[in-house]
């Protein structure tokens, strides 16, 4: 078996070298992203890993939209992404054959070699939540009433949160709540809070709005858990594109 490729530095949240198909280790029953090749805006659809027939093909669950499979034509190109903990692999494919019988699935072509990236501890990924936030009193307890923020950006240690309200100042304590998208299904986390800074300087958060860095303090396991499988994979996908 060849040596990898040496791990080269691909920018402040991830490493990256080659390796083969064996190497990512993917196991039947994965889900994996399809995108068409050369179209970073088109959608990402979800499918699953049924098999290989090395070195011919890979084989994969025909993408689904609103429950319909979609048309795939032979031919077309795509780019296959696989996420596993703190690592993220792509790799280049096109269409051998688009099956319908006795089950819908796709033959893709076997990848000559497979790009490996690896996420830095303490990165940092920019996306644009939808939350709400609610002042927590020196008991833990909630206040009633909640004040709706953006996240700006996310590690699975703390988070940039941007609002037009008071949230409070440096060392007050709030409880976080929003929405993760993984995999098509979407969780609702509530994870506390400490403010660390006010404002900070240098963010172009908008007008009227106050910068709040936080670090995370508390929340249920299972929030914790999807907030650090949500982290990796958006780093890993901004990587990946």
């Amino acid at each position: 078996m060849p040596a990898p490729t040496p791990a080269k530095d691909v920018s402040d949240a991830a490493l990256e070298n080659r390796v083969n198909l064996e190497e990512a280790r993917l196991q039947i029953g994965d889900a994996l992203q399809l995108q068409p090749l050369g179209d970073a805006g088109a959608p990402r659809h979800y499918v699953k890993l049924i098999g290989f027939a090395k070195p011919s093909s890979v084989l994969v669950s025909t993408p689904k939209v609103d429950g319909a499979y979609i048309f795939v034509r032979d031919g077309q190109d795509y780019v296959v992404r696989a996420f596993s903990g703190k690592n993220a692999y792509a790799f280049s494919t096109s269409v051998i054959r688009s099956v319908a019988v006795p089950y819908p699935y796709l033959h893709l072509s076997y990848p000559k070699d497979v790009r490996a990236l690896v996420v830095r501890r303490g990165a940092r990924a920019k996306v644009n939540l939808i939350a709400s936030a609610k002042r927590l009193d020196a008991q833990g307890q909630e206040s009633a009433e909640a004040a709706a923020a953006s996240i700006r950006n996310v590690s699975i240690s703390g988070a940039m949160l941007a609002s037009p309200h008071s949230l409070g100042r440096q060392g007050d304590s709030i409880r976080l709540s929003f929405k993760l998208a993984l995999a098509d299904i979407v969780s609702l986390v509530s994870l506390d809070a400490t403010i660390r800074v006010v404002n900070p300087a240098g963010e172009d958060l908008g007008p009227g709005m106050t910068g709040y860095g936080l670090e995370f303090v508390g929340g249920a396991p299972q929030d914790r858990i999807t907030l650090t499988a949500f982290v990796y994979q958006t780093l890993l996908e901004q990587e990946a594109s």
